[in-house]
């Protein structure tokens, strides 16, 4: 009879085990799906042939942005010839909200800033406009960061964005 407690125990306990493994490997799971969709989700890889014209429709689903936040996606360039491309970022607004004038995009390659400006005066029709050289067949990185003023008040209360974005890259020289 003692050898059957002692079994039984065994049992318990290896089953214990069991539902402990599995429960991390479960929240591990939900962890790496979580940052794929984060840090993956929010990347585009673009080709950039020889003399040709790119015009790409861009995800503008940034999430929500609070007060003092900021949300970014990275565009990745394959380059297949060198020389310098001019980026021009097009924005149309879907409908009108005056979210946009608490907003700033910023384009950057790194920590060096290419270009900014106010979301909602890129709504009125400015473009985005900036310049990167390639100085070797390679691939690059830009990061549009859209960043909310943090003093934005009742005038953010359940205002939205909703935009098309639109760039289109062109080899200058």
């Amino acid at each position: 009879m003692s050898r059957r407690i002692v079994n039984e125990s065994g049992k318990n306990k290896a089953a214990y085990i069991l539902f402990a493994a599995m429960s991390v490997l479960i929240l591990l799971a939900c962890f790496l799906i979580y940052y794929l969709h984060n840090v993956r989700g929010n990347m585009q890889s673009i080709t950039l042939t020889e003399n040709g014209i790119v015009n790409e429709k861009l995800e503008t689903d940034f999430g929500t942005l609070l007060p003092g936040q900021s949300s970014e996606y990275t565009l990745n360039f394959k380059c297949k010839a060198i020389g310098t491309y001019k980026f021009s970022f097009t924005y149309t607004a879907k409908g009108k909200s005056a979210l946009g004038n608490y907003v700033t995009v910023e384009l950057s390659d790194g920590e060096e800033k290419k270009a900014s400006g106010n979301l909602g005066e890129l709504l009125a029709g400015e473009m985005l406009v900036a310049t990167y050289t390639f100085e070797e067949l390679t691939t690059a990185s830009l990061t549009v960061r859209y960043l909310m003023a943090s003093d934005v008040g009742d005038e953010a209360q359940g205002a939205n964005l909703d935009f098309d974005l639109k760039l289109t890259v062109e080899k200058i020289g």
